[in-house]
């Protein structure tokens, strides 16, 4: 799963990329042709331990975000009704806001992955796919810079 990091507003602000059952090594290999994931460069950071469904389990991923104040944060991955849903329920439980990123997630067939992003997400999450996202981001951007 992945998780992007926030400043307490939607989107406010994203300064990190928190990666949860990869090593570096594998960031640098495995990804090294996602442009997305290069952009962060060295603001990549690994949170070890995920063995599971759950990306705060027996990881300190809860920890890694509070110590940075952050509230708000992003799911994507694999797969939307096993990984994705625990991790966004753990999130949603333990107070964060939680939107899942539905074009950036993926399920065993179409029916599946829609039946979660229009009827399970939204009980506890925002559900947006990554062009809702950048246009929410860059229309902060453009309203804190004015």
């Amino acid at each position: 799963s992945l998780s992007f990091s926030g400043d307490g507003k939607l989107l406010g602000n994203l300064s990190r990329l928190f990666l949860s059952g990869v090593t570096p090594d594998t960031v640098r290999s495995d990804y090294k042709n996602i442009p997305e994931i290069l952009w962060f460069g060295d603001r990549v950071e690994t949170v070890h331990g995920k063995v599971g469904f759950n990306a705060f389990s027996d990881t300190a991923l809860d920890a890694v975000l509070r110590e940075r104040g952050i509230t708000d944060v992003l799911v994507a991955g694999m797969v939307t009704s096993l990984c994705i849903d625990s991790t966004g329920r753990a999130a949603y439980e333990r107070g964060y806001d939680v939107t899942i990123v539905s074009d950036c997630t993926s399920s065993r067939t179409n029916g599946e992955h829609a039946f979660y992003c229009e009827t399970i997400f939204p009980l506890y999450a925002g559900v947006a796919t990554s062009t809702q996202l950048a246009e929410a981001l860059a229309g902060e951007l453009v309203g804190a810079a004015g």
